[in-house]
């Protein structure tokens, strides 16, 4: 037997080692970093997914505040102040009616008939009503110009819009009363207040506040 033909039993062992090599570890080397790197990109894109939702409802959350805070700025700022000088334009006008009216005249031509008849002197309380509601006509006026652009419905932008026109006219027929009464010429009557404008105000209001609250 030559030397070629000699092999230790170490050296076999070997050989057959090498020969039937674990066919799985290889294959496990192989895939195991992959998936782990997989699932390292998949984690990651789990989480990019979850802030990216987190911060549009963040965005979400911080619009609705905006909106809320912008209604509430509204009703604060004018449709709570209309509200408030519409009732005491009403309180005043209805002093007047009860106290003041001359039968089938409105305020203005009563107070015309009354100072043409005994002189300004002896109505000087009624001629301070007119003026103060006269007052309260024009502040109201200014709010709902300013309110205008914000308006809701269509239904409160016709209402204000006759009111608007009532109230100017009305301050430029009290304008022209000291001249009427001294000419003895009387105011030619007009139209009367528009008696769907509280409605339509209140309704407005209650729509803001549903916004403001939602």
């Amino acid at each position: 037997m030559n030397e070629s033909e000699k092999q230790t039993p170490s050296g076999t062992a070997a050989t057959s080692a090498s020969a039937t090599k674990d066919p799985s570890k290889t294959v496990a080397a192989v895939w195991i970093p992959i998936i782990v790197a997989v699932s390292v990109a998949i984690g990651g894109g789990i989480g990019w997914i979850y802030d990216k939702k987190v911060q549009a409802a963040h965005e979400v959350a911080e619009i609705q505040q905006k909106v809320q805070t912008e209604n509430q700025r509204l009703i604060t700022e004018y449709l709570s102040k209309i509200q408030l000088k519409l009732e005491e334009t009403k309180s005043l006008s209805e002093q007047l009616n009860r106290d003041y009216l001359v039968p089938s005249w409105g305020i203005l031509e009563s107070y015309v008939l009354k100072a043409r008849e005994n002189g300004h002197d002896k109505h000087v309380l009624m001629y301070g009503l007119i003026s103060t509601l006269v007052q309260k006509d024009s502040e109201l006026v200014t709010l709902l110009e300013g309110y205008e652009p914000y308006a809701l419905s269509n239904e409160f932008k016709m209402q204000a819009a006759e009111f608007r026109e009532h109230a100017r006219t009305y301050v430029i027929r009290f304008e022209a009363i000291p001249k009427t009464v001294v000419t003895g010429q009387q105011l030619p009557p007009w139209k009367v207040f528009p008696v769907g404008f509280p409605g339509a105000l209140q309704k407005e209001i209650a729509a803001r506040k549903a916004l403001s609250s939602s």
